[in-house]
């Protein structure tokens, strides 16, 4: 109902698990409570986070220059995105720019990942994390 307030369209969404880290914190008998928070990757390469709860986006970030392809949660406090765009067409190989950043949600700082500037024969397709961030 409030995809009116969204940057962009939305074109992938991650939800977090409780961390591993948050139960250890609090004695592992005791969980920490969930904090219902929602990622959702759109095409104008903004992230997005809304609190489900609220019902308000808590954040947006700019991370990429294009559509944001893939979306994973590290943890509570970071995500981990990448996108892609097509090589120009004048490059003899044409291929891919594959582009994967770690988001900071605490303090909105992107790291890239993984830097590699020359295009590859094909797009990053999917990604796998761990729940726990490490």
């Amino acid at each position: 109902g409030q995809l009116q307030l969204l940057s962009s369209t939305v074109t992938m969404l991650a939800v977090p698990t409780p961390s591993l880290t948050a139960t250890l914190a609090r004695g592992g008998n005791y969980p920490a409570a969930a904090v219902p928070l929602v990622a959702l990757g759109t095409q104008s390469g903004i992230i997005d986070v809304v609190d489900v709860s609220a019902n308000a986006v808590t954040s947006s970030l700019s991370v990429h220059n294009g559509i944001v392809r893939g979306l994973r949660w590290l943890g509570n406090s970071r995500l981990v995105s990448f996108s892609y765009t097509q090589a120009k067409a004048n490059e003899k190989s044409g291929g891919y720019i594959n582009k994967l950043v770690v988001t900071c949600l605490r303090s909105g700082l992107n790291k890239m990942f993984r830097v590699l500037q020359k295009p590859e024969r094909a797009p990053i397709r999917a990604l796998r994390t761990s729940s726990s961030g490490r």
